[in-house]
């Protein structure tokens, strides 16, 4: 069996961080997955990989830019060093045993869609993760609430007519577009979730993981 890297994606808000929380420390990762110890090997692997990640990310750049991120050198950069860190954070928070990974990485960041080179985003992403397939747990929310809940938790957000708002529209459509592209080999290769589900004993959740 080949190694498969899950990768929890969503708008902010929609509950990623708190979903690989939940898998981390409930029953379900003692079942059917082991947390990632990181042995010194593999911590000096992650070390390595980030000069090597950060060329790999260079190509696929533009699905994660928009006008915002090119007003200067200076915001461009930034928007390169913040892809480098979450995928770096990711693997160190990751779940894993001998053949899948579960993380919170890079998708979610993803603002630009083309459909016409989405292809070109999911196999650049088997390389960056490491892995031979690419399946996605996918935490549908709206942008607008989106927006609601960050702005309940103390985040600083503009109007629904603001230029966050259309980065959110965009992001959803990509993510829509991956998912297709991803299910046209197995249906089975997306669990779709509604982001208000309760997390506590969802059997499509559990029935998922156990198909991994």
């Amino acid at each position: 069996m080949g190694k498969t890297s899950v990768e929890i994606i969503g708008l902010p808000g929609s509950g990623k961080s708190t979903l690989l929380n939940y898998l981390k420390n409930s029953n379900i990762s003692k079942d059917y997955l082991v947390k990632n110890n990181h042995l010194i090997i593999e911590k000096v692997e992650l070390i390595f990989d980030i000069n090597y990640d950060f060329f790999l990310i260079l190509f696929i750049v533009d699905f994660f830019i928009d006008k915002m991120h090119l007003q200067n050198i200076t915001t461009f950069f930034k928007r390169i060093i913040k892809l480098n860190l979450v995928l770096f954070n990711s693997k160190k928070t990751s779940l894993k045993n001998n053949n899948n990974t579960i993380h919170e990485s890079l998708i979610h960041l993803a603002i630009k869609s083309n459909r016409k080179n989405i292809c070109k985003l999911y196999k650049q992403l088997l390389k960056i993760y490491r892995t031979e397939k690419l399946k996605l747990i996918y935490l549908k929310i709206s942008p607008e609430e989106a927006i609601l809940r960050m702005t309940n938790r103390g985040d600083k957000t503009q109007s629904l007519n603001s230029q966050l708002y259309q980065s959110y529209v965009k992001s959803t459509n990509l993510y829509n577009e991956l998912i297709k592209n991803i299910c046209k080999g197995n249906k089975n290769n997306v669990l779709i979730l509604n982001s208000e589900e309760k997390l506590e004993s969802n059997e499509a959740l559990i029935n998922w993981l156990k198909s991994l």
